[in-house]
């Protein structure tokens, strides 16, 4: 069984992690959610990440702007994307 200590402890990459840890907020597997979408996101753009640059991405987090404009031609991945960055972790 795969587990992922780290996150649930509020631990995780700069620009990887939800709202809710950036704000040491309370964590749950959403967290983990939020993170699978950045990556699907960035395997399908070839290395793009939704909130931007690395500089910038906390910030972008917080304050939940994204750019999803590469995914315009695959709505069902920008959908899927979009519902699993939402940044509240209860309709993730």
């Amino acid at each position: 069984m795969l587990r992922f200590t780290g996150l649930i402890a509020g631990g995780g990459s700069s620009g990887w992690q939800a709202p809710e840890q950036l704000v040491r907020g309370r964590q749950t597997r959403a967290v983990d959610i939020f993170s699978l979408g950045c990556v699907l996101f960035f395997c399908i753009t070839g290395g793009r990440h939704p909130f931007g640059e690395r500089i910038e991405r906390d910030i972008n987090i917080l304050k939940n702007q994204m750019d999803l404009f590469l995914l315009e031609f695959i709505p069902e991945a920008k959908d899927l994307i979009s519902c699993l960055l939402n940044p509240n972790p209860d309709l993730r």
